[in-house]
C-alpha cells in the first residue's frame, strides 16, 4: 500500500529488490591534500520543481487530537497554508522554483568549488553521471555528489534507473576508485545505496532510512550546515532535526492560538510521526568530513559497517529499511543506540600527524583524563544529581614547550537532559553541562548542574540521577586529541508520585565541542502511563553535537617531533 505523502518532492518508486552487498575495505591508490580549486560539485537532479503536499500531514494531526473528526480537521485546514510559509521564510524562498534552489550550488563557486555541475533534464542520466565523475577523477578533482531525484529500494530513479550495481560498475569502468568525497541523497530509501557508492570510492554517504517524506527543507539545511563548515554526519543529522523542529514550531503555534484547541494537548512533535522517522537520514563512511578537508588522507580504507543514524539502526534492514510492518516510532519506551562508535572500534585505522603515526596521547603531551572530585551533589528538594568531575589537561612538560596552550580556550555549554519539559505541568528541569577545550585536546573540568531559570519546583516529586566517568580503552583510530570523557548515567523519574521512569545511557565529550550519546533508555515502571507522552519525553538526551577535529598547533607537531627517538 502506498504510504501517505508529506512531501512530494521524492515520491516512491517501486523496483525490484537486491541482495546484500559485501562490504569492501580498501585502500584507495591516490593520496594528495586538496584546496578549492581541485573541489567539484556535481549536482543530478530529476524532480522539476518543489511542490510540498501538507493536507495529509494536517489530517494526521487532527486524528490525533482528543476531539478528532470532521470538526478537528476543519479548523486545522489552514494550518498547510502556514507551514507551507513558515518553510518559505526559513528558506529564503526556496519553494518559489527548482531554478533558485539550483543557484544556491552554484553560488560555492568559486569561493569553495572549481567547478559546479548539475545534469537535469536531457543531461539527467546514468552515461553522463559516469562520465562526469571518471572525467573528474581523471582531472584529479575531489567531488562532492548531491542527488536530487525520487527513488526506491537499491535505486536512483531517473529515465533510465540507476541501480546499485551500475554504481559500482563505475568504478570497474574507471579501473580504480572514483575520487568521490560524499555523497548527499535525497531519494527515497537512499541508505541502500550507501554502500554501493562507498564501494565505488565515496568516502561518506547519506541517505534516508526509508521513503523520504522530508527532502525539504531538510536538504536546504543540509547544504547550508555543509558550506558553514559543519562535518558531513552533523549537517545531515542537524538539517533533519532542524525540519522538524521548524514544524514543531509552525504546528504548535499555529494550534495554540486556536480556540478550543490549544489546550487539547500539551505539545504535538512530528518526531514520533513514523514517516518522520522513516525519514531519518543514515550517514556511512568517514562522517567527519568537512568541506574543507583539504588534508585528510584518502589512502584509509572505508568500511561500509560504519554508519550514523538518530534512530536505533537494529531498525535498518539489510537495504536500510525497518522490518516489514515494524514501527520505528515507539510510543512505548525510548531507546538510541549510536552504533558508529563501536564500528570505528572494531575498524581500526592508523591517525597520522604531520606524516607520523600517532598511538599515544603522552606523544603529543597530552595526559591521561583525571577525577577532580568524586561524587560532587547537587540537590533541592527531591531534585538530586551526583556526578563525577572530570579534565583532561597537558602534562607539566608539554605545557612549557607549548605556550600557546595558556591562551584563553574555548567554552562550551549545552543541554544535556530535558526533564519533564513535554509534560508539563509536572516537575520539570533542564540539565546543562559545561566544559572548556583547545586545540591542543585539553578538557577543562566538566560542570553539570540544573538550570535553574528554566527549572520548577521540585518539592512534591522526585528525580534521581548518577553520572560517573569512565575509563575505556581509547580508540586508536581516531586523533588522540579527540579522545573523549566517557560518562556512563542511572537514574529514575517519579513526576506525580509513583515512580514510573528509569533511564540510563552513555555520553561523551571531547575537547572541540562535541557531545555524542552512545546510549540512552527510557523505561515505564508504573501500571499505567497515559497518553500524555512518549517514553523519551520524560526524560529527553541532549542533542547530538560533533564538531570537526582542527588543525593540530604547530608547537604540538614541534613537541611530537622532538620526542621521537
Amino acid at each position: 500500500m502506498q504510504p501517505n505523502r508529506f512531501v512530494a518532492h521524492a515520491a516512491r518508486t517501486p523496483s525490484r529488490s537486491r541482495g546484500v552487498s559485501q562490504p569492501m575495505a580498501r585502500a584507495q591508490s591516490w593520496a594528495a591534500p586538496f584546496t578549492a580549486e581541485q573541489r567539484a560539485l556535481v549536482v543530478l537532479i530529476e524532480n522539476g520543481g518543489i511542490d510540498l503536499e501538507l493536507g495529509t500531514l494536517v489530517d494526521m494531526i487532527a486524528d490525533r487530537l482528543p476531539a478528532g473528526g470532521d470538526m478537528a480537521k476543519a479548523a486545522l485546514r489552514p494550518l498547510a497554508g502556514a507551514l507551507r510559509e513558515k518553510i518559505r521564510a526559513a528558506t529564503d524562498t526556496l519553494l518559489e522554483s527548482a531554478e533558485l534552489a539550483l543557484n544556491r550550488y552554484s553560488a560555492a563557486r568559486p569561493d569553495q568549488y572549481d567547478s559546479v555541475t548539475v545534469l537535469r533534464d536531457g543531461t539527467a542520466t546514468y552515461a553522463e553521471l559516469k562520465t562526469k565523475l571518471i572525467d573528474l577523477s581523471r582531472a584529479q578533482k575531489i567531488v562532492d555528489l548531491i542527488i536530487l531525484t525520487h527513488g526506491g529500494t537499491g535505486t536512483i530513479s531517473l529515465k533510465n534507473n540507476i541501480t546499485a550495481q551500475m554504481v559500482r560498475d563505475m568504478r570497474t569502468d574507471y579501473g580504480k576508485p572514483l575520487q568521490i568525497r560524499s555523497v548527499y541523497m535525497m531519494n527515497c530509501k537512499g541508505s541502500s545505496l550507501n554502500q554501493a557508492w562507498l564501494d565505488a570510492g565515496a568516502k561518506t554517504a547519506c541517505g534516508t532510512i526509508e521513503n523520504n517524506y522530508l527532502p525539504e527543507p531538510t536538504t536546504y539545511f543540509f547544504w547550508k550546515n555543509w558550506r558553514a563548515g559543519q562535518s558531513f554526519q552533523a549537517a545531515s543529522t542537524n538539517a533533519y532535526r532542524a525540519t522538524i523542529k521548524l514544524m514543531n514550531d509552525a504546528i504548535n503555534g499555529f494550534i495554540g492560538a486556536l480556540p478550543g484547541l490549544g489546550s487539547l494537548i500539551p505539545t504535538i512533535d512530528v518526531a514520533t510521526f513514523d514517516f518522520v522517522a522513516q525519514s531519518a537520514p543514515v550517514v556511512s563512511g568517514q562522517g567527519n568530513l568537512v568541506v574543507s578537508s583539504d588534508d585528510i588522507s584518502f589512502t584509509q580504507s572505508v568500511s561500509g559497517s560504519l554508519a550514523t543514524t538518530v534512530v536505533p539502526l537494529s531498525l535498518i534492514g539489510s537495504q536500510g529499511t525497518s522490518p516489514s510492518g515494524q514501527r520505528i516510532a515507539t510510543m512505548a519506551s525510548y531507546v538510541y543506540e549510536n552504533e558508529d562508535r563501536y564500528a570505528r572500534q572494531q575498524n581500526p585505522v592508523a591517525v597520522v600527524i604531520a606524516g607520523i603515526e600517532i598511538a599515544d596521547a603522552l606523544q603529543i603531551g597530552l595526559g591521561a583524563a583525571a577525577m577532580v572530585q568524586a561524587g560532587v551533589s547537587g540537590s533541592a528538594g527531591s531534585f538530586t544529581l551526583n556526578y563525577d568531575r572530570a579534565q583532561r589537561l597537558l602534562t607539566n612538560e608539554a605545557r612549557q614547550a607549548m605556550p600557546g596552550a595558556n591562551q584563553p580556550k574555548s567554552k562550551y555549554t549545552t543541554t544535556l537532559f530535558k526533564v519533564g519539559m513535554k509534560v508539563r505541568p509536572v516537575a520539570n528541569a533542564v540539565i546543562s553541562i559545561t566544559w572548556e577545550g583547545n586545540a591542543f585536546g585539553e578538557i577543562g573540568t566538566v560542570v553539570i548542574e540544573r538550570d535553574l531559570d528554566s527549572s520548577s519546583d521540585w518539592s512534591k516529586s522526585d528525580f534521581r540521577i548518577t553520572i560517573s566517568r569512565l575509563e575505556p580503552i581509547p580508540d586508536k583510530s581516531v586523533d588522540p586529541r579527540a579522545w573523549p570523557l566517557v560518562f556512563t548515567y542511572t537514574g529514575s523519574y517519579d513526576p506525580v508520585g509513583n515512580g514510573q521512569w528509569e533511564f540510563s545511557g552513555e555520553f561523551e565529550i571531547n575537547a572541540f565541542g562535541t557531545l555524542r550519546f552512545n546510549r540512552h533508555k527510557v523505561v515505564s515502571r508504573a501500571l499505567w502511563d497515559g497518553p500524555l507522552a512518549s517514553a523519551e519525553e520524560y526524560v529527553e538526551r541532549g542533542a547530538t553535537i560533533i564538531k570537526p577535529i582542527p588543525t593540530i598547533p604547530p608547537e604540538q607537531v614541534k613537541y611530537l617531533k622532538d620526542k621521537l627517538p
